[in-house]
């Protein structure tokens, strides 16, 4: 059985509005759990800056784990895999058709989340032996291709602007239950 856990957080001014010059601001929280209480007081610019400081150094964090297939229903036959490490690392498989409508995959090897809600990188082509033949080493290729954008949405759709050779292309995806 959980404890229950009661909190009370409120920001306060000292002085008499918060342009005043000497004024300044407090974040409290009041935690009770059963008979205790523990009152925690903080600077509001002290815990701005700490929030500022980990943003920057590590960047953006996720809201949610956004692995998975992301395809478009209307559009079978291509789509997205998402991995996201426990460490928010992510990698992207992109596998779709070119131009001469070829099946190809594309890879995002080191996205970087720009905000809770979207990510962003390098898109890298790749190439290698068939599937029924000898491992060619020498088939092996990975070049550039573009860049890729993500940007989630609530209740599982995402948005994802692709820019390859040149050209961008803007696709609804939602994530493909299993």
């Amino acid at each position: 059985m959980t404890p229950d856990i009661a909190f009370d957080r409120r920001i306060t001014w000292h002085g008499s509005s918060p342009s005043e010059h000497g004024s300044r601001a407090e974040l409290c929280f009041k935690a009770r759990r059963g008979p205790e209480t523990v009152i925690c007081r903080a600077p509001l610019r002290a815990i701005l800056n700490a929030l500022h400081t980990a943003a920057t150094r590590k960047g953006a964090l996720p809201l949610d784990d956004y692995s998975g297939l992301w395809w478009d229903p209307a559009e079978p036959g291509w789509g997205l895999s998402i991995t996201q490490s426990q460490d928010n690392h992510v990698f992207v498989a992109w596998f779709t058709y070119d131009a001469q409508a070829h099946p190809t995959w594309m890879v995002m090897p080191q996205a970087s989340w720009k905000t809770a809600v979207a990510l962003e990188g390098a898109l890298y082509r790749t190439q290698g032996s068939a599937f029924d033949a000898p491992y060619d080493a020498s088939a092996f290729s990975v070049e550039p291709a573009g860049t890729l954008h993500l940007e989630f949405a609530s209740g599982g759709g995402a948005t994802a602007t692709f820019t390859v050779d040149g050209q961008t292309v803007v696709k609804a995806l939602r994530r493909q239950p299993i």
